[in-house]
């Protein structure tokens, strides 16, 4: 606007001075006669031409030059008028790309915002995946670690429910399900996460099959005390309890690799979704371990599927879900 109003204030007072009329004010006697003069040659030079190629040579003198008036163009007006033209035109581009650059800033802002949004509601999900995995694994490694004291000393029984141990299996199953899910849910923006899912499903596999044969175990260990209302407890004998253990501790390192693969989508999700917002990126795990991968998005994607390959205990069960995987 302040752009239009100096165009108007130095373009009306052009019209003003333009004008025939306000000029030969300001002009001087000698100047005004001899342009008079001129003036007054040039249209009686006219009027004689005009008068001879008129088809009513009794037309009036004042007549012709109205007639010949008609055709002429005021330049003087006309330029300080496209001289405004220009300025409005000038201001409304200027508006225009005022308007988009407000767009735009808002449209990255809706998209931060919900790019936020997201990483929250998968930061959620994954953090009780987390914690309920780690403690589904840690109760059956330090239920292995009791029973060594336990059976150590015949006169105590290690009391123990099963149900406790396969409901925290289930529940942290469970949210591990529902960490698949949001990743499902948020594929439009997070395309790239496919390699989660497949490792996610490989391990929950791997997971199942763990307690499975562990809980089969149990099941055959377990004696009842009648004197306790038939409360069950954990009876072990000879090589029986260094196989518990050897599968507890089994089951504890294969619920450790859920956990990291679980913390490297939080490292992979923070760094794709909130990238705009911070200038730090967080960098990707390193296993001290070199026989186990980290998984993220910014790695070889067919090395991270062989290391998957060489990990899963069914070879054709793998290669129908990496298939299914690939073609969604």
């Amino acid at each position: 606007m302040k752009l239009l109003q100096i165009i108007l204030f130095i373009s009306i007072p052009l019209l003003f001075v333009s004008n025939p009329a306000y000029s030969e004010n300001k002009k001087n006697t000698a100047k005004s006669e001899k342009a008079s003069t001129k003036e007054s040659g040039s249209k009686l030079k006219r009027v004689n031409k005009l008068q001879k190629s008129n088809s009513k040579p009794g037309e009036p003198l004042r007549v012709i030059l109205a007639e010949e008036d008609k055709d002429k163009w005021n330049w003087n007006l006309i330029i300080p008028i496209l001289a405004i033209l220009a300025g409005i035109i000038s201001v409304l581009f200027q508006q225009y790309k005022l308007h988009r650059s407000r767009l735009q800033v808002q449209d990255e802002s809706i998209r931060k915002k919900l790019k936020l949004e997201v990483y929250e509601n998968i930061s959620d999900i994954v953090d009780r995946a987390n914690s309920a995995v780690s403690h589904a694994g840690i109760d059956i490694f330090s239920t292995a670690t009791m029973l060594q004291s336990y059976t150590n000393n015949t006169t105590l029984k290690y009391y123990y429910n099963l149900h406790d141990f396969t409901d925290k299996f289930r529940d942290a199953m469970f949210l591990v399900g529902d960490v698949l899910i949001i990743l499902e849910k948020y594929r439009i923006a997070l395309p790239k996460f496919i390699i989660f899912r497949l490792a996610i499903k490989l391990q929950s596999d791997i997971l199942l099959d763990e307690i499975t044969s562990i809980s089969q175990f149990i099941t055959n260990s377990v004696m009842v005390d009648p004197k306790k209302d038939n409360e069950p407890y954990l009876s072990f004998h000879g090589n029986e309890l260094v196989h518990f253990r050897d599968e507890a501790k089994k089951f504890m390192e294969e619920t450790t690799e859920m956990n990291s693969y679980l913390s490297d989508l939080l490292v992979d999700a923070q760094n794709e979704l909130l990238s705009g917002l911070f200038t730090h990126h967080v960098p990707v795990r390193e296993p001290a371990d070199p026989n186990y991968r980290a998984i993220s998005v910014s790695k070889n994607t067919e090395e991270q599927i062989n290391y998957l390959r060489s990990r899963a205990p069914k070879k054709d069960k793998f290669e129908k879900l990496l298939e299914e995987f690939e073609k969604n």
